[in-house]
C-alpha cells in the first residue's frame, strides 16, 4: 500500500488445512523497508507514524479478543516497535518516542526512549488482583508529560461509573525533571481502590532533602480531588530550593514540615485557588539572602526586607543584608488558597519576630501583622562590662540588675524597643504601615 502500510504473512499447510501463523504489519515510513525473509511466529506491528495513540490501539485489541480461539492463539500479538514524534498514552503526550515491546511470559517488556522518558517497563494485563493492569517502570529519566489537548482528567483517570481506570503503578526514576530542572529521584507506588486512586508512596529526594507523601486521587467527573499527607525533611533549605529554580534565597535552614494538603484536580496539577489543609513548620539555623520580594516571592515576604525601606527606622543591620535566624516555627492553616497563621515566629541573634495574618497564594497578596523585637541584651551586657572596668562595685550591681530585670520581667528592655507593623498589598510591592501587635499565641523567645 505504498508508504501507508505493508503486510507480510506466512501460511502453514498441514492435514487440517491452511493456517496463517505469522504476520507482520508495517505502518507509515517503514512500510517500504520491511524485510519479509525472517518472520517470527505471531503478530508483529512496526509503526513509523507522525502520531501514535496507544489508548486507541488498546481499545482495538480489547474489541478484537472476540475472534476465534485458534486464530487468537496462532496470531497472538508478540511485539510492537514504534517510532513517532508524538505518542499518546493514558491521556498524556510523549514526544520523540521510540518503543520496543515484546511479550515475555504473558507480560509486556518495554524499552522506552524519548524526550520525556527513558528506561525499561513491564506491563501486566488486567487480572483479579489488578483489574486495570499493572505497570512497573525503572527509568533513568522522567519528565512530567503534557496532557493531550482536550483530554479531561476524568476522561483519562476515571471510567463512566466514576471508578478509577488507571493501572497500578510502581515507578522509580533516577532523574525526575520539571521545567528543565532535575528535582531528584522519584518513587511512586499507587493503585486503584473503590472509586479512587490510592497513592501509597510518593517520594522525591535529592542530596539536599526529600519529600514523602501518601493519599488519594478521586477522579470522579467534575469532582476531581487530590488529598495527601506530606512530610518534607530538608537538610539544606537553600540547596533544596535551588533544585526548584529558586537559588540564592536562603542559606542553611534545615527544615521539617508535616501536614495535610488537598486541592481540586489530579496530583500533577497543583491548584492554588482550591488548596486547603494545614501543616507544622520547623526550620533550623539559616539566613535569608538579600533578595527583593518580587523575586523571592513568599520568602521575600518572610525576609521582611520591605521594612527598612518603607519605615523611617534604622533596621538596616537586621534585614537589609539578609536576616539571620536561629529558628523559624509555626502552624499554618490553608483554606481556598489562603494561608493563615497566628503563631509564626522567627528567632535570631539580632531580633525576634512574630507574624500573624493571611497570605493569598493565588493572588500573591498578604495581610500580615508583624512585631519586630530587636535583641538588646548583648548591648546591655557590654555597657555593664564598661562600667565594671570603671567601678567594679557599680558595674557588678548594674550588670546583675539588668540580668535580673531581663529574666524576671521577661525582657522589658527589648519589649520597650519593639515595633509593630501591618504589611499589605502584593508580594512584589508590599505596603508597610505602623500598626497593632500581632495576636500571636506566644511571644517569640530564644
Amino acid at each position: 500500500m505504498g508508504d501507508v502500510a505493508r503486510i507480510a504473512g506466512h501460511r502453514r499447510v498441514d492435514r487440517s488445512g491452511a493456517h496463517l501463523d505469522r504476520l507482520v504489519v508495517a505502518l507509515g515510513r517503514g512500510a517500504r523497508a520491511l524485510d519479509t525473509r525472517n518472520i517470527a511466529p505471531g503478530l508483529w506491528i512496526r509503526a513509523e507514524l507522525p502520531e501514535f495513540d496507544v489508548d486507541q490501539w488498546l481499545a482495538v485489541r480489547r474489541d478484537g479478543n472476540a475472534g476465534s480461539a485458534q486464530g487468537a492463539d496462532e496470531l497472538a500479538l508478540k511485539g510492537v516497535d514504534i517510532d513517532t514524534p508524538l505518542l499518546s498514552a493514558f491521556g498524556r503526550n510523549f514526544t520523540a518516542m521510540k518503543v520496543n515491546a515484546r511479550v515475555v511470559q504473558d507480560e509486556w517488556k518495554l524499552d522506552l526512549a524519548g524526550q520525556e522518558i527513558a528506561g525499561a517497563a513491564t506491563w501486566s494485563a488486567p487480572s483479579d488482583a489488578a483489574p486495570n493492569g499493572r505497570i512497573v517502570a525503572r527509568l533513568a529519566r522522567l519528565t512530567t508529560p503534557a496532557a493531550k489537548p482536550g483530554a479531561a482528567g476524568a476522561h483519562a483517570g476515571a471510567s463512566a461509573d466514576g471508578a478509577s481506570s488507571w493501572p497500578e503503578l510502581d515507578v522509580a526514576a533516577e532523574s525526575f525533571q520539571s521545567k528543565g530542572r532535575d528535582l531528584g529521584r522519584l518513587e511512586l507506588l499507587a493503585r486503584p481502590r473503590r472509586g479512587e486512586w490510592r497513592i501509597e508512596r510518593l517520594v522525591l529526594a535529592n542530596d539536599a532533602g526529600r519529600v514523602e507523601a501518601s493519599g488519594a486521587w478521586r477522579a470522579a467527573a467534575r469532582n476531581e480531588q487530590t488529598s495527601l499527607e506530606v512530610l518534607l525533611d530538608v537538610k539544606d533549605g537553600g540547596g533544596y530550593l535551588a533544585h526548584f529554580g529558586h537559588a540564592g534565597l536562603v542559606q542553611g535552614a534545615p527544615t521539617k514540615i508535616t501536614g495535610q494538603l488537598a486541592w481540586a484536580g489530579d496530583p500533577s496539577e497543583f491548584d492554588y485557588p482550591s488548596l486547603s489543609g494545614s501543616f507544622r513548620m520547623d526550620v533550623g539555623a539559616g539566613r535569608f539572602v538579600k533578595v527583593e520580594p518580587g523575586i523571592g516571592k513568599l520568602l521575600g515576604v518572610l525576609s521582611l526586607q520591605a521594612l527598612p525601606r518603607r519605615i523611617s527606622l534604622d533596621f538596616r543591620d537586621i534585614f537589609t543584608e539578609g536576616f539571620t535566624f536561629d529558628r523559624v516555627s509555626g502552624n499554618v492553616r490553608i483554606a481556598r488558597g489562603v494561608m493563615s497563621s497566628d503563631d509564626l515566629r522567627m528567632v535570631g541573634p539580632s531580633a525576634q519576630i512574630a507574624i500573624a495574618g493571611d497570605t493569598d497564594l493565588a493572588q500573591e497578596t498578604q495581610n500580615l501583622r508583624v512585631r519586630v523585637q530587636p535583641t538588646l541584651s548583648a548591648g546591655v551586657s557590654a555597657g555593664a562590662a564598661l562600667m565594671f572596668l570603671a567601678n567594679p562595685v557599680v558595674g557588678a550591681a548594674v550588670g546583675a540588675g539588668s540580668l535580673l530585670a531581663q529574666k524576671v520581667l521577661r525582657d522589658p528592655i527589648e519589649q520597650i524597643f519593639s515595633y509593630n507593623y501591618v504589611v499589605t498589598g502584593s508580594w512584589s510591592d508590599p505596603h508597610v504601615t505602623r500598626g497593632a501587635a500581632p495576636a500571636t499565641q506566644a511571644t517569640a523567645k530564644p
